[in-house]
């Protein structure tokens, strides 16, 4: 089942899976100054920025919306499922769909799954019902949920596996050292060899 759209809905929250003090440490500048802090978070942003492309995953706790066409209606050895995209997922905010007759309905917690551990998290139905029909529409389906490294009663710092934790270090050294563009290659490349184990394929 392939998605029609995919929205991050909710912004990154203001911390990044790893702080500013570790990132001043791995670059050996003087802890006690802060003059160059926001220029360092910033290093940090566009890191995790493009380790999270590169992987497919959401390292941060963050907010997205899928839309779909319609539910899947192929049966496979998981049922009808619905993958979720950027993960790992953390939790189902609401399915909603627009029905034959027009009207926006948010479907029953009880009549669907969440399967959030694992590889690939994925929503399914649950046993004993089946998707509601939608009007044949374009994006008729939403899915909005959460996703990210976070679990209940934790912080995504603490969850983030250390080799992501490490492709941010190592991003964030090359912007500090203004690495000429075949460095930057080299160095990219080095990144993708640590991180590969993570990345999923995209949906």
């Amino acid at each position: 089942m392939n998605w029609t759209s995919l929205n991050r809905i909710a912004p990154l929250p203001p911390e990044y899976p790893v702080t500013v003090d570790q990132a001043k440490d791995h670059l050996r500048m003087d802890a006690d100054s802060t003059v160059d802090d926001e220029l360092v978070n910033r290093y940090i942003a566009a890191a995790t920025d493009w380790v999270e492309k590169f992987t497919n995953r959401s390292l941060c706790e963050q907010t997205w919306a899928m839309r779909l066409d319609d539910f899947p209606r192929c049966t496979s050895s998981r049922g009808r499922y619905i993958e979720l995209p950027k993960p790992p997922g953390i939790s189902v905010a609401s399915i909603t769909y627009v029905d034959t007759a027009g009207v926006t309905q948010t479907l029953a917690t009880d009549r669907y799954t969440v399967v959030a551990d694992g590889w690939q998290p994925f929503v399914c139905e649950a046993y004993g019902t089946t998707w509601p029909s939608v009007r044949s529409q374009p994006g008729a389906v939403t899915v909005t949920y959460v996703a990210g490294y976070a679990k209940e009663g934790s912080s995504y710092r603490t969850n983030v596996p250390d080799a992501l934790k490490a492709a941010i270090w190592m991003h964030v050294q090359g912007q500090y050292d203004n690495l000429p563009a075949a460095d930057w290659q080299a160095l990219e490349r080095a990144i993708k060899n640590l991180i590969e184990p993570y990345r999923v394929r995209p949906i």
